[in-house]
């Protein structure tokens, strides 16, 4: 019955210029499959940034709560705070993390995991529900004072936005986990406004690649993430502190000592994390018995010592601003890393990155001191050689140190550490190594769920990494429905199949622009026939290295994947989404080799409490 309407608006000359004018311009701007990651990029990094401010001011909130209406930084207030209060604040803050994680497993029908293994093992999918209750147990023992860095639950939901932006969009595997590393990426750059070390934390650490087709929009959505947050917040450097100059070259080999200091200092470190989860390992009782000891032990240790709650972040500015003695940096060095060993034992989620920094930055100022007391003539900024601790410590915890030696530089602005820097991070890079010492994230990384990407690369289908359930048109859908279409979903071709579901060819978006120049014809054509039935097809059981083979031989960006002897349409292979695959399951065979050449392999340990 409404035939009749539909032809008179096909046939309508204004109406074929509206869609020849929408269509036209629709193919000039619309951006190839390949450059499309760069377009969703931006959009991560801002959520990205949405989630790290939002994220903020539930701290601001809880700890408010907590604390009889204060707020500011932990160390200021659990010092304004009765001495009765700093026990019990970090208690409760405990208590409720703990209930918030023992809630969330009687509830989920899935298990809680983290950001690391979306990216890393699985295949991008990241669970809704034990992720938000992950976030929130973070935040309420964030915001009680644990010695707890904040970047972990910021990275898990930025993750988490990323995901469910991808399967809304049904993206292919491939493809979802860039989009989860860019969600990770833009957290990082949200949390310490450091874009370029976001980036290189996801490439260097997550992803093992530094390959254009992941840094290009890990690169994007870390600016965008770090630029939105300096909106909001202000762009001053997270860490400011006095001119640093090199007093001479051979002011390098103290912080090449440095370096071997750190990574010495960071063995030990991972050790007390380690130890932390094997004492409340035999803790008998549920979940929230051992968190809410955890924050117990922090608080009976804030009742002397305030300065031990929080992330480390209000200790790293005081000791740049000299506002503590040797002794009491070493003192507080000691109960820092008991304090942080104490509430990742419990089973707190957050993250590790502040504290560690914090270690660093104490070792620096003990090593400068020691200088001093030897070479009194020698001007010795203590502060730079804090600042460069910071990130040999870091290197050392996580084995990455371009990621550390350019999070430094963002955070204190300061391009004369650079050189102090890379020597710093190399040495503590290779003396970590050297000391046998297991980077930070390995337990993580080796734990969580499989997928696809942990099969050998002649083991893997067209059909595991194809994005399924495209838009697709019937045969005899007019002209008009086949133009609406990509305007409705905007892509480069619409891919043709009958009522059964069998692929009948494929219309490009370069075919349908004639036809709009004919009003007799547009009024008659059907998708049938403007369809393209040269289009070669994949079938879904054709392993990867084949289906590179076919596209090797046509110019197409996308390739319809079929199943059975009907060649009923499953999906479509991008050929981006291949290359993503094929390269992320070549670096697994890689590494898997290495580690059986090296006997380095060995089944998965217990997992780490932190998400980041």
């Amino acid at each position: 019955m409404n035939a009749g309407p539909e032809r008179a608006a096909t046939s309508d000359p204004r109406h074929l210029r509206r869609l020849q004018f929408r269509l036209r311009w629709l193919a000039r701007l619309l951006p190839s499959e390949r450059h499309m990651p760069l377009f969703w990029a931006v959009w991560i990094g801002f959520l990205g940034a949405g989630v790290a401010l939002l994220f903020q001011a539930g701290t601001h909130a809880v700890q408010w709560v907590f604390t009889g209406g204060r707020i500011g930084g932990y160390v200021a207030v659990f010092r304004a705070l009765p001495d009765w209060q700093r026990v019990v604040v970090p208690l409760v803050g405990g208590l409720s993390a703990g209930l918030m994680l023992t809630l969330s497993q009687r509830m989920a029908k899935q298990k809680a995991q983290d950001y690391m293994e979306a990216v890393v093992l699985g295949d991008g999918m990241v669970p809704v529900q034990p992720s938000i209750a992950r976030s929130l147990a973070a935040l309420f023992s964030i915001a009680s004072g644990a010695s707890i860095g904040r970047e972990g639950p910021l990275v898990q939901l930025a993750a988490l936005a990323a995901s469910v932006t991808g399967r809304i969009q049904r993206m292919a595997p491939a493809r979802l986990r860039l989009l989860v590393a860019c969600g990770a990426a833009a957290g990082i750059a949200a949390a310490y406004n450091a874009p370029i070390a976001g980036a290189l934390f996801v490439a260097e650490i997550i992803v093992g690649s530094i390959a254009m087709e992941a840094m290009g929009p890990l690169i994007i959505s870390s600016v965008v993430a770090a630029l939105t947050t300096r909106i909001a917040t202000g762009d001053a450097p997270l860490y400011a502190f006095d001119e640093f100059h090199l007093t001479s070259p051979w002011e390098l080999l103290a912080f090449a000592v440095l370096g071997f200091v750190c990574a010495a200092g960071a063995s030990v470190f991972l050790r007390a994390l380690r130890g932390g989860r094997l004492i409340f390992g035999r803790v008998p009782g549920p979940m929230w018995v051992r968190l809410a000891l955890g924050g117990a032990a922090v608080g009976l240790l804030a009742w002397r010592w305030p300065e031990v709650t929080g992330n480390g972040q209000a200790l790293i500015r005081e000791m740049l601003a000299g506002s503590h003695d040797v002794s009491t940096v070493a003192l507080l060095l000691g109960l820092k890393v008991a304090a942080v060993a104490l509430v990742f034992g419990s089973g707190a989620v957050g993250g590790v990155f502040t504290p560690s920094l914090f270690s660093g930055a104490a070792l620096g100022l003990l090593l400068a001191s020691g200088l001093r007391l030897l070479f009194s003539d020698m001007p010795i900024l203590s502060s730079g050689y804090a600042v460069v601790g910071m990130g040999a410590f870091l290197a050392a915890v996580t084995q990455a140190p371009v990621m550390a030696m350019f999070m430094i530089f963002e955070m204190s602005l300061q391009y004369q550490l650079m050189l102090p820097l890379m020597v710093a991070t190399v040495v503590a890079y290779f003396a970590a190594r050297s000391f046998g010492s297991e980077p930070l994230y390995a337990e993580a990384l080796r734990g969580g769920p499989r997928s696809a990407f942990d099969k050998p690369l002649g083991r893997v289908v067209a059909g595991e990494m194809m994005r399924p359930r495209m838009t697709t048109v019937s045969p005899a859908a007019s002209f008009a429905d086949v133009a609406r279409c990509f305007l409705r979903a905007p892509a480069h071709e619409l891919m043709v199949a009958d009522a059964d579901g069998r692929f009948a060819g494929a219309v490009l978006l370069s075919d349908v622009q004639p036809y709009l120049r004919h009003p007799d014809l547009a009024d008659v054509v059907t998708a049938r026939d403007i369809a393209r039935d040269d289009v070669p097809v994949i079938d879904a059981g054709l392993g990867l290295p084949e289906a590179l083979a076919v596209f090797s031989r046509c110019p197409h960006e996308s390739l319809p994947v079929v199943a059975g002897e009907e060649r009923r349409l499953v999906g479509a292979l991008l050929r981006s989404d291949l290359f993503l695959a094929v390269s992320e399951l070549a670096r697994r065979e890689g590494v898997r080799s290495a580690e059986a050449a090296s006997g380095a392999g060995r089944p998965p340990g217990p997992r780490e409490t932190h998400g980041g």
